[in-house]
């Protein structure tokens, strides 16, 4: 496909506008999420909602495949997100402050639905870049991936703007009215673009989904990038679990919280916007993507050493947003090139399986040693009157662990020269 550059524009125009409200939505729903969970002992419930995060992610991951196998990646690209802005609407209605089945099962699900809906929406980019130069392809994914992480910056802002106006369950409305305008703005797409290959929209024969999987990671270095993913989430989650901690020790109701973590999702995005214009161009010209890809798992191992000795707010935010800041901007542009090794009729798969079930049944593993820390130190004490060093120490060997993990990989993208790779970048769910 030869793509005119009178006609950049508008496919950057397309693919940006719709991960700009898709991401706009999903810091909306996240911060409303949050400011509803941790209030009145939720935290506690915390675990359960990561384990079933770890317990619905290979079968929604699997059921994925069949899907898209089924109907063409377009037609899921689309529907997609209206179906979760109706889920959106309902849980809106019932949802009630603290932790419990309800409100659990709907944290459960918000990352491994955008996890779904980020991974489709992106590759609408690859489809609207297929066969054009490599500064046409850079061009679309660097003015996408920014236009993402200024919609994380809009919904962070708005939540943190709004939190003395309304309340968590409206911040879930606007967000799925954001998704549905994000399917409308992807349908047009599809219809001004055509598919440039008819599985995108043709049925196709049904795929046995457990042969799908292991065609997708039976190759050593498809198993490279499952642990390295899978290292990383942990890490991830960890991180995280910090910021949660934090948050349910403070005071403060609903309006407070809307306020802190509409803050903390605006500061990563704005960190993740700036080191992406200002900082990646040249360090990916100097250290090319294995260099880039070691940076973010090396400043954890350091941050998580530094957070034993001083495990304050401030530090736990500190290292969250740095975390959140470098995996939008530097890591994922040098994680999603990783997989341009694997085999193009495999790839989708792989990263399906490598982002939505190895990274998610980590996440699973994570939670389960909260749980344990809750049941064996914490008890039916007072959260705050107990250091996690347990879970610091916890960070600082799967931090190590990332470290082996991403040098691994990176062994095998020799063919990456410096200063030739493709600016990527796909939200963090």
């Amino acid at each position: 496909m030869s793509i005119r550059s009178t006609d950049v524009a508008g496919r950057v125009a397309w693919v940006a506008g719709s991960l700009f409200l898709l991401t706009f939505g999903f810091i909306l729903t996240k911060s409303g999420r949050d400011a509803l969970y941790f209030q009145e002992g939720g935290i506690r419930d915390l675990p359960w909602a990561y384990v079933g995060v770890a317990l619905v992610s290979m079968p929604t991951a699997l059921m994925t495949l069949q899907v898209m196998t089924r109907f063409g990646t377009r037609r899921v690209r689309v529907s997609a997100p209206v179906l979760v802005a109706a889920y959106l609407g309902v849980v809106s209605i019932f949802a009630s402050p603290g932790g419990g089945p309800l409100m659990t099962a709907f944290f459960t699900t918000v990352p491994v639905v955008f996890g779904i809906i980020f991974s489709v929406a992106w590759l609408l980019a690859a489809e609207l870049s297929s066969g054009a130069p490599a500064a046409v392809v850079t061009k679309i994914y660097s003015r996408t991936g920014a236009m993402s992480i200024l919609g994380g910056i809009a919904g962070g802002s708005a939540a943190r703007g709004l939190s003395g106006t309304v309340g968590p369950h409206a911040l879930l409305q606007i967000g799925a009215v954001s998704l549905v305008l994000a399917g409308v703005l992807m349908h047009s797409a599809h219809r001004r673009y055509p598919a440039p290959d008819a599985r995108q929209t043709a049925r196709l024969p049904r795929m046995n989904p457990l042969a799908a999987m292991r065609e997708a990671i039976g190759g050593p270095y498809s198993r490279r990038l499952l642990m390295a993913g899978a290292a990383g989430a942990f890490v991830g989650v960890m991180v995280e679990l910090q910021l949660f901690l934090a948050a349910a020790s403070s005071a403060g109701g609903a309006e407070e919280k809307m306020a802190f973590f509409g803050g903390i999702y605006a500061m990563l995005n704005v960190g993740a916007l700036v080191v992406q214009l200002f900082v990646l161009p040249g360090l990916q010209r100097s250290a090319g993507v294995r260099g880039t890809l070691r940076i973010l798992p090396m400043v954890m191992l350091g941050g998580a050493v530094v957070l034993s000795s001083a495990a304050s707010v401030f530090a736990r935010s500190l290292l969250r947003v740095t975390e959140g800041g470098l995996k939008a901007s530097v890591h994922r542009v040098s994680w999603e090139q990783a997989f341009v090794p694997v085999d193009p009729t495999s790839r989708a798969h792989t990263k399906v399986i490598v982002d939505g079930v190895g990274a998610r049944l980590a996440e699973g593993a994570a939670a389960i040693a909260l749980l344990l820390w809750f049941y064996w130190v914490v008890g039916n004490d007072e959260i705050s009157a107990h250091s996690p060093i347990l879970l610091n120490a916890l960070l600082i060997t799967a931090a190590a662990a990332w470290v082996w993990a991403v040098r691994s990989v990176g062994a095998n993208l020799d063919g990456f020269a410096k200063g030739d790779s493709q600016v990527v970048r796909v939200p963090d769910s």
